[in-house]
């Protein structure tokens, strides 16, 4: 019995050569759990982890966000917790039905394509900028994902009742307004055991109003003339100019 145990043992792999490798670069991972839960057939999305927008996507296409979308959960928020081998993920959906039903109202054919924009993004340099935080554009360049700041984030959650109903008045009247509209928040959480890395931020969507559009100048406006002067280059493509910058032009 014992040659024969020894035989068997010889011929048949090991407990941990069983895992096969994943064939995916490290940080692109293919969702196999739900909460926990292991998925008999998973979503064939993958959710990368430089790429924030592709886990807000993989939340907005899955059943566990439609199914919350036509309950009578009171929760204004909804959170997605999914992993795979190495990695776990952690994504909350803001003001969630409230969103939803502001994007119906902007988004007439539907979430749809909202959704498979999300899919891809990369990082936006933006130029201008001086709070130090993350900008992603998606790479159909629809739409713009920026990291907020803890005080950015705490506002938005005080006065966002305010912005949805103004928002819904102004569409439904046909009014004119020079708000930028934002069509999501979230936060979005990861840790990769395998390689240490991770993320923890809130962002938030708004539409790229450059899309399909040739800009020639843009300013970043704060009101104020303390500072706000830059010198114009020509060779500079994409220069944000500065108040002073406007004011100036106004006068020629």
């Amino acid at each position: 019995d014992t040659t024969v145990k020894k035989l068997i043992s010889t011929i048949l792999p090991h407990a941990e050569e069983n895992i096969l490798p994943s064939p995916f670069p490290q940080d692109i991972h293919l969702i196999t759990h739900i909460k926990g839960v292991e998925l008999e057939c998973p979503n064939p999305y993958f959710v990368t982890e430089n790429k924030p927008s592709s886990l807000i996507s993989y939340l907005l296409s899955s059943a566990s966000y439609q199914e919350y979308l036509t309950s009578e959960e009171e929760d204004e928020h909804f959170v997605l917790e999914v992993s795979d081998l190495t990695t776990k993920f952690y994504c909350c959906s803001y003001f969630t039905k409230e969103f939803h039903q502001l994007r119906k109202l902007i988004f007439p054919n539907g979430e749809k394509n909202f959704v498979h924009s999300l899919a891809d993004c990369s990082r936006w340099e933006a130029m201008g900028g001086k709070s130090g935080l993350l900008f992603y554009k998606t790479r159909d360049d629809r739409f713009v994902l920026k990291q907020m700041s803890r005080f950015e984030y705490q506002s938005f959650l005080e006065f966002a009742p305010h912005y949805f109903q103004y928002l819904h008045q102004s569409i439904q009247s046909g009014a004119k307004t020079l708000l930028g509209k934002i069509v999501g928040v979230f936060k979005i959480g990861f840790k990769n055991s395998a390689t240490g890395t991770g993320m923890n931020m809130e962002f938030l969507i708004m539409e790229n109003l450059f899309f399909d559009k040739e800009v020639t100048k843009s300013y970043d406006l704060k009101g104020s003339v303390r500072n706000r002067l830059i010198t114009e280059g020509e060779s500079q493509s994409g220069q944000v100019l500065l108040d002073e910058n406007l004011v100036r032009v106004s006068c020629e």
